[in-house]
């Protein structure tokens, strides 16, 4: 059983990297949001897998079957994302949607 001491530090660390999720985004860095933000949710994953969940007390399968788990995630992910940077996000000319006419109705600047 993990001591008290450890959850509470972990419990710390994870409202710590809670907060670094939340700073970064008003941090303007362009496209590194996505990466950093990844970053922090595995640093936090990692936290509560090993510490909360004893993950690193326990037997040869459990782990096995864990890191197993985590590669084919990792593989996903990795496929994922370089679906994501290699498409073009140019925008168009007609991508966006007039506006109805129940929505000018309720604009303020158009109170007169």
């Amino acid at each position: 059983m993990n001591s008290s001491k450890s959850l509470y530090i972990s419990f710390g660390a994870l409202m710590i990297l809670l907060v670094a999720t939340m700073a970064i985004t008003f941090v303007p860095l362009e496209g590194a949001h996505a990466w950093i933000a990844l970053s922090i949710a595995v640093t936090k994953t990692w936290l509560v897998v090993a510490i909360f969940m004893g993950l690193t007390r326990s037997t040869g399968a459990v782990r096995m079957a864990a890191g197993t788990s985590i590669l084919w995630l990792s593989i996903i992910m990795t496929l994922v994302m370089a679906d994501y940077m290699s498409r073009g996000w140019q925008e168009t000319q007609g991508h966006k949607l007039p506006d109805s006419a129940h929505v000018s109705r309720y604009d303020r600047d158009s109170v007169e």
